[in-house]
């Protein structure tokens, strides 16, 4: 049985934040805000060959993606939005109407 002191676990914390932090001390581009639009753009700019750091206010990003709809855990989508879904590799299911729908865990 390993002993850890809360030292130790403190400084892998600390190290491994540290390094995750220098390496996006400079960026191609910031987003600000981790909700659908700000991933979403985050995602085709990261694509195109640019650095880019996500500022989130929240310590989990999807803006009020996680609630999903009436509080329920699915999120309907438009057609537009599948290729999105593809290049993040979020799964989706068609629905009714031409709608598509999401778990709303996995789309954030």
């Amino acid at each position: 049985m390993s002993s850890f002191t809360e030292t130790i676990i403190s400084r892998a914390i600390l190290d491994s934040y540290h390094q995750k932090l220098s390496r996006q001390i400079t960026s191609d581009v910031v987003v600000v805000g981790g909700g659908p639009s700000g991933l979403t753009a985050a995602l085709y700019l990261a694509s195109a060959g640019r650095s880019v750091t996500v500022l989130e206010k929240r310590l989990a990003p999807g803006g009020g993606i996680w609630g999903g709809a009436m509080g329920m855990n699915d999120v309907v989508v438009q057609q537009e939005a599948i290729p999105v879904l593809d290049a993040a590799l979020v799964r989706h299911g068609r629905g009714q109407e031409g709608l598509y729908l999401v778990d709303a865990a996995e789309l954030a």
